[in-house]
């Protein structure tokens, strides 16, 4: 049963920060994800490249909302 109104921590980020696609995953899987992305970075399809671009800038930003 939905309540009616309210709102996902997920979908209140995805409607809060639009154009970071991965604003609501954990920090932890974003940093796996970019470990395994660039371990044979030559051989990543378009895709993959930006979907590591992506993260490593989520990654730049989470670090510095930290540093705040």
């Amino acid at each position: 049963m939905a309540l009616v109104g309210y709102k996902t921590y997920h979908e209140e980020m995805r409607e809060k920060f639009p154009n970071r696609p991965y604003v609501s995953r954990p920090t932890w899987e974003l940093q796996n994800m970019k470990r395994a992305l660039s371990m044979f970075s030559m051989t990543n399809t378009f895709e993959e490249a930006l979907r590591l671009s992506d993260v490593t800038e989520e990654l730049k930003a989470r670090s510095k909302e930290v540093r705040k």
